[in-house]
């Protein structure tokens, strides 16, 4: 859980909603107990702009965001 947390935090850091994360976009790097997790299929995946500098996040984004990228941000999280 942490490394897809990780993953997801990874792309928002950059910009990037993934907005189509389920099991079967999620690999494992090995058959080993501790392999590493892969993010794959970045198909439906967006790219969004701005800086969050306001004290209410969810405003600053229905700002610059249509609802159906602020929904796909919030899918990534759940």
């Amino acid at each position: 859980m942490k490394q897809l947390l990780s993953a997801v935090f990874y792309c928002h850091s950059n910009n990037i909603v993934h907005r189509d994360i389920k099991p079967e976009n999620i690999l494992l790097a090995s058959k080993e107990p501790d392999a590493n997790l892969i993010l794959i299929d970045f198909g439906f995946s967006v790219s969004f702009l701005g800086i969050l500098t306001s004290n209410n996040p969810f405003l600053k984004f229905a700002s610059i965001l249509s609802v159906s990228y602020f929904v796909g941000m919030l899918n990534d999280l759940l």
